[in-house]
């Protein structure tokens, strides 16, 4: 017997025995005027029970077990015949009073049709009782169909047939039947009776039941107080039409020794009700109801819970998952032929195998004797107890039963089915989902680490629109898709290899404070769903243990939870952490071992060590020491970097939830993430200055950059051109944007420049193309092919601008000044900061961009390519015109991304500062600034020809005030002389001084935003000016072509800046003889 029908056992043996210990109530009196008083009893209580519950939930077989123990009690009392057979002590004692309970007949409604009284076809069986009565005591009497008077008998039987004329006539309901064939008169007649006889229906019932307690407490058989006749009553909701009416008539055949025992579902008889109520509702309103529907909908109700109250409803719930295990392995035990133990072993093997499963088992006791009953038998057609057959078999079996039970509400069929071959086919669509989900706990904390765990968690299957799978119907999908994916099993075919998610599988999470997001313990990621069932299983029993042994410490739940994944028993150590530390070593020599433990053995257990992960200090120190013994130094290097890698990337999933597990460099992350990761090292290392994790496995990144560099200054870099070595390369901002690195990047960087120069002839070509391997590992791969080194490093400039985008100069929001030029009132000159910029919308990663140029740098000097990566204006200095736009100055185009790298970096410290602070004093004085802008520009130029001598040192090229107009003459004769002196140039450098001086006159325009002064010393000193102006002309039309002014535009440009300055040099040596020169 079930839990819960041991439970409803003893509520209905309780009920009943308050029913039979009430004492017997008066009788209606004789006089005449109790023929129409009504009888009054002082406590009327109610007599009807229900066991209530579903379709095989085992009402009927607690019904019978009832009436055969009461029965029983009655046979003992009778003392007649052979002793009947015992029930079971317990029953016995739960339904007490025997004896004195007499079961009066064990009915079935379902098979009654339309026309059956069923008034009568009940009270019947009392009629039995008094037949038994007049045999046992010699009172029965007999009389012929003529003879009219009345037999001699007992009381009750006269009392029956009361009862009897009552019942017929007044609650047969075929007298309206009559009334189309019968005349008025007598119809009306045989109403009236019919109308009497309907009322004397109860006092007849209570006349027969009263003579019928009499004389039964007199018979021989009956020991004890009054009898407490029960009626039982099976399936009470299946006849829909009789369910409605049933309800109605217990009620009309209430005695106070009469009781009823039901089986029956609430829900059935509620809707039996709303029909006879709808119906009853619709006939008196001549089928209008819905001013009814109120009364409609809680009259049913209100009904039902007066003839069956709340307390009289014994429900049969659904069997919990271990209950039914518990009798269904009950049932298989007692099967012994060896054919059927060895069907029932592999069943046994499945459900141990995946505990969940037990979830899928049928909830009612009859379909789950008859799965009991069908497993011993499975048919395997001479296969033999071959592997896997019988689980396909059972799994297919529980599929088709949950299917059967979630109907019609899921339409599944097609997921699971079996081939012509018998074979169980999974067909699940390809967006379906296995997640996790898990119900944390708080357990403590480790200084300011909060740790949370799951107590519980469930796998879910859930379909392409995300609704989730009955968890009866996941359970049995989930081994199945397990037997598909073993290439052994040739009785489970699985149509798609689904993925899990285990983002979400958060078994321990650890979080340092609010500013951090949650980190989670890693798992193994097992192929099999077997697997995480098994684990759940071992953490539990984990959780139990440490919860009796009262050990809570983050400590001890790390060694529990160490212990949960690799399962057994861990050896007894007086250092527990070695012992454990011993297992991992032998996951990872074992060539056999699950890959997937071998994984999580090697890199992800290791970070319980990590400070993120919430241990104490002491415990962390002691997990990761313990590892640190196993490795050799130089196995040690290669898993401390793997570690670092591991670890960057577990952080960077929690920021992000949903990153897989992974090397950091694979993820596509702008700078501001990864600048974040980099803040959270930080701030992490900050907050646990104890944990050894930051020595043994961690470099500091300032440290790690250091030694980068000085590796790098020790490999040279060949040609002529060169700069040095590879450190001449490097910019303040190159140095800034590959310190952004992730340090085990620039380790790896590290590590292969001391490879590389242990080897002989190791050089900055190799060298450069090697860094640049290790930065794109993970990046497109036209950008890894962008560099290749063959013999001679090669530079594919299509492919980098591709990925990179397109490099320029452009102006930054800060230090923007707006200076007079002296020329007019619509011109000023405008001087910026600036930075290198990248055209491709999305970021790339700062450090790669300060690689790609030292490789373009450095290819340019060794292969003497003079092609510059920048356009030939320099956009930072330049005429505003009526605010409409600036006119940038001629720039040198170095072929190096270096110089111009250089010249920026001294524009931005030394020339836009020094000039804010002076124009600010000049204007507090109200003096002019027009020769602040003039200076800027000698500045620019003579920076310029510093460059061209290949000189990169700038300390001492400081800004200063040009304030004679001589200095701009000797300057720039000087550098023209050079120009006639070096027809061939001898470098790249001077070959982009001399094409910048051959656009220099390009300053000397009005929109350029000098003074008129300088202006003319700068056209006086071009040499041979009447034969450049048609050059300088067109010069000026292609800066218009660098500021996207459309052609036809163009001319109207110049032609209104023109306008406003009819006297200036430019207008008069370059314009003015243009226009007058004769076509």
């Amino acid at each position: 017997m079930t839990t819960e029908q041991q439970d409803a056992t003893k509520r209905v043996g309780k009920l009943v025995r308050v029913l039979a210990e009430q004492p017997l109530p008066p009788q209606k009196g004789d006089a005449h005027v109790d023929v129409f008083l009504p009888l009054i009893d002082e406590k009327r209580l109610n007599h009807v029970i229900l066991l209530d519950g579903g379709r095989g939930s085992g009402k009927t077989a607690l019904l019978v077990t009832h009436m055969h123990v009461w029965s029983f009690g009655v046979r003992r009392e009778a003392e007649r015949g052979d002793k009947p057979a015992e029930p079971d002590k317990e029953l016995q004692n739960a339904l007490e009073p025997l004896g004195q309970v007499v079961p009066v007949g064990l009915l079935d409604l379902q098979p009654l049709p339309r026309a059956t009284n069923l008034l009568l076809y009940l009270v019947t069986r009392f009629k039995r009782i008094v037949q038994v009565i007049e045999s046992a005591t010699g009172q029965g009497g007999s009389r012929t169909p003529w003879h009219g008077a009345e037999p001699e008998g007992s009381k009750s039987a006269t009392e029956w047939r009361r009862f009897l004329q009552a019942a017929a006539a007044g609650w047969d309901g075929s007298l309206k039947g009559r009334r189309a064939h019968a005349d008025p008169e007598t119809y009306a007649v045989e109403l009236e009776q019919a109308e009497e006889q309907r009322l004397d229906v109860v006092s007849c019932f209570r006349r027969f039941m009263d003579a019928l307690v009499e004389e039964y407490r007199q018979t021989r058989w009956h020991r004890g107080g009054p009898p407490l006749f029960v009626m039982g009553i099976d399936d009470a909701d299946m006849n829909v039409p009789k369910a409605a009416e049933l309800v109605d008539v217990v009620r009309t055949l209430w005695h106070p020794r009469v009781a009823f025992l039901l089986t029956g579902d609430t829900e059935l008889f509620r809707a039996a009700l709303h029909v006879q109520v709808e119906k009853e509702l619709a006939v008196s309103g001549k089928g209008a109801v819905s001013s009814a529907e109120p009364l409609v909908r809680s009259l049913p109700r209100n009904i039902y819970d007066k003839v069956v109250p709340p307390l009289h409803r014994l429900e049969l719930k659904a069997l919990r998952s271990d209950e039914r295990y518990t009798l269904l392995d009950r049932w298989f035990s007692a099967k012994t032929k060896p054919e059927e133990q060895r069907r029932i072993s592999r069943a046994r093997e499945l459900f141990a195998q995946y505990a969940t499963l037990k979830v899928a088992l049928p909830e009612r006791l009859r379909p789950l004797q008859d799965f009991a009953l069908w497993v011993p038998g499975i048919d395997i057609r001479g296969k033999g107890v071959e592997e896997g057959v019988v689980e396909a078999r059972v799994l297919h079996y529980l599929w088709k039963y949950g299917l059967d039970v979630a109907w019609p509400a899921l339409a599944l069929e097609d997921w699971v089915t079996e081939d012509d071959e018998r074979r169980v086919v999974v067909r699940i669509n390809s967006e379906n989902k296995f997640r996790f989900s898990t119900t944390l706990r708080s357990f403590g904390a480790s200084g300011e680490t909060r740790v949370e765990v799951a107590d519980q968690w469930h796998l879910g299957v859930y379909d392409s629109k995300g609704a989730a799978l009955p968890e009866a119907l996941a359970a049995c999908l989930l081994p199945l898709l397990d037997y598909g994916r073993d290439s052994r099993n040739r009785h489970v075919r699985s149509l798609v290899a689904p993925s899990i998610e285990t983002n979400e599988f958060a078994v321990v999470m650890a979080r340092m404070g609010e500013e951090f997001s949650w980190i989670s313990w890693p798992t193994p990621v097992w192929p099999r769903f077997a697997d995480y069932i098994a684990f759940s299983k071992r953490w539990s029993k984990r959780l139990e243990t440490l919860a009796k042994t009262k050990q809570e410490t983050v400590g001890d739940l790390a060694r529990a939870y160490l212990d949960a994944v690799l399962g057994g028993e861990p050896k007894e150590d007086d250092d527990p952490w070695r012992s454990r530390a011993e297992r991992l070593q032998a996951i990872w020599d074992n060539r056999d071992a699950d890959p997937a433990l071998k994984t999580w053995a090697s890199l992800d257990a290791p970070l319980l060590a990590a400070p993120e992960s919430g241990l104490d200090a002491e415990n962390a120190n002691a997990w990761l020491e313990a590892l640190f013994a196993l490795f050799s130094e130089d196995e040690w290097k290669l898993v401390r970097v793997q570690l670092m890698e591991r670890r960057r990337a577990r952080i960077l999933a929690a920021r992000g939830g949903v990153l897989p597990w992974g090397d950091v460099d694979q993820f596509d992350l702008d700078a501001e993430a990864k600048n974040q990761l980099v803040q959270d090292l930080r701030e992490i290392r900050a907050k646990s200055p104890n944990h050894t994790w930051h020595a043994l496995i961690e470099r500091d990144p300032d440290t790690t950059f250091r030694a980068l560099l000085r590796r790098m200054d020790r490999i040279s870099v060949p040609g002529d051109r060169s700069a040095g070595t590879l450190t001449s390369y490097l910019t303040p901002t190159r140095i800034a944007e590959l310190r952004s690195a992730p340090v085990d990047m620039l380790e790896r960087m590290h590590n292969a420049l001391e490879a590389l120069a242990r080897q002989q002839g190791a050089a900055g070509d190799i060298a450069i193309e090697r860094l640049w391997r290790i930065a794109t590992r993970d990046a497109p791969a036209a950008l890894q092919e962008a560099v290749l080194y063959r013999g001679r490093l090669e530079l594919d400039i299509n492919k980098a601008f591709k990925e990179l985008g397109r490099p320029a100069l452009q102006r930054v929001s800060t230090g923007n000044l707006r200076l007079d030029s002296g020329s007019t009132d619509k011109m000023a000159l405008g001087l910026s900061r600036g930075e290198l910029a990248w055209s491709k919308d999305k970021k790339t990663a700062p450090y790669l961009h300060a690689l790609f140029r030292m490789v373009w740098d450095i290819e340019s000097d060794l292969s003497k390519r003079d092609l510059a990566p920048l356009p030939a204006f320099w956009p930072l200095a330049g005429g505003v015109y009526s605010d409409i736009e600036r006119y940038p100055w001629p720039a040198a185009v170095w072929p190096r991304f270096l110089d111009w790298e250089r010249l920026l970096h001294a524009w931005n410290e030394k020339v836009v500062p020094a000039i804010d602070k002076l124009a600010d004093e000049a204007a507090e004085a109200g003096s002019s600034r027009e020769v602040f802008g003039d200076s800027a520009a000698y500045w620019y130029v003579t920076t310029i020809e510093h460059f061209s001598g290949h000189r990169c040192d700038l300390g001492h090229i400081n800004f200063a005030i040009a304030s004679e107009v001589t200095q701009w003459e000797n300057s720039l004769k000087y550098c023209f002389s050079q120009r006639r002196s070096q027809p061939n140039p001898p470098n790249a450098h001077r070959r982009a001084f001399y094409d910048f001086l051959d656009h220099i006159g390009l300053l000397a325009a009005p929109e350029s935003g000098l003074s008129q002064p300088v202006a003319a010393i700068i056209l006086q000193t071009i040499p041979d000016l009447t034969q450049r102006r048609e050059e300088l002309a067109k010069l000026r039309r292609e800066r218009l072509t660098y500021l996207n002014v459309p052609a036809p535009r163009r001319d109207a440009f110049l032609q209104t800046i023109d306008e406003g300055f009819p006297t200036h040099p430019w207008i008069t040596a370059i314009e003015e003889p243009l226009r007058n020169k004769t076509p």
